[in-house]
């Protein structure tokens, strides 16, 4: 499915961030999982 495929790009995508960028994001952190539902909720609209 295509939509799968987006998914599993986009869990890749946020957890190369994370990796990269964990100390800078901690603060983020509840922003970040907003922007991570809404970015997956689109998807399965």
């Amino acid at each position: 499915m295509i939509i799968e495929m987006i998914e599993m790009t986009l869990m890749k995508f946020l957890f190369r961030v994370e990796k990269k960028y964990f100390r800078a994001m901690k603060k983020d952190r509840f922003n970040r999982l907003l922007f991570f539902v809404f970015a997956v909720g689109r998807w399965n609209i």
